[in-house]
């Protein structure tokens, strides 16, 4: 195969193009939604609410810090009837994202876990509006 390097008989299909396949389909769904003008207002929304601050940051180091991504905090993958859910997104900083994700991908119960802290934190900022930092 010239992608992964395996060696099949002649005419037989690798798995590893299968594969490829079916996440380019998922790819693209993604990348269509991503794209679009709903996504694109409920982002900016999201960034206005929050300030354009990193919620995660600012609740456990207390530090202010820029969120750049808005992450949904059920992944679109879970569950994407929530992907323009305002009460299941939250702007992050590239780092808290990849930290986040790196925390979902270790354990189901830690994931779920998170998913909880992440909701409680926005409601907290929601509910408070920086009256914590007292800004």
């Amino acid at each position: 195969c010239r992608h992964c390097h395996k060696r099949h008989p002649v005419g037989a299909k690798c798995n590893c193009v299968v594969s490829r396949s079916i996440q380019t389909a998922k790819n693209k769904d993604i990348n269509d939604f991503y794209s679009s003008s709903q996504w694109r207002k409920l982002r900016s929304t999201s960034l206005a609410k929050t300030y354009g601050l990193d919620i995660y940051i600012l609740y456990t180091e207390h530090k202010i810090e820029s969120a750049r991504p808005i992450h949904h905090i059920i992944p679109l993958e879970d569950d994407r009837s929530l992907a323009l859910s305002c009460d299941n997104l939250i702007p992050l900083s590239d780092h808290s994202h990849r930290l986040i994700h790196s925390i979902y991908d270790s354990a189901p119960n830690a994931k779920l876990e998170l998913q909880q802290f992440l909701r409680k934190l926005l409601v907290e900022f929601q509910a408070k509006n920086f009256e914590f930092f007292g800004l």
